[in-house]
């Protein structure tokens, strides 16, 4: 029953990241897509390194 258990938690985990990383490529997708109709992909490319480059991009064109 403890094996059991546990592969349910594993794979709920490996579900939990995968969602995670879809929504995260989505995200960022829509940015990609908001920074180029902006003429401004360059910004975009340029703040690929993170930190709050990127973070002030998704707040001023409200991707959350």
């Amino acid at each position: 029953m403890c094996n059991l258990g546990e592969g349910v938690y594993e794979k709920g985990m490996k579900a939990g990241r995968l969602q995670g990383q879809r929504d995260s490529l989505d995200r960022t997708g829509r940015l990609i897509k908001a920074t180029t109709h902006a003429g401004r992909l360059q910004e975009f490319l340029d703040s690929a390194d993170g930190g709050k480059r990127i973070t002030a991009l998704f707040e001023e064109f409200d991707i959350k």
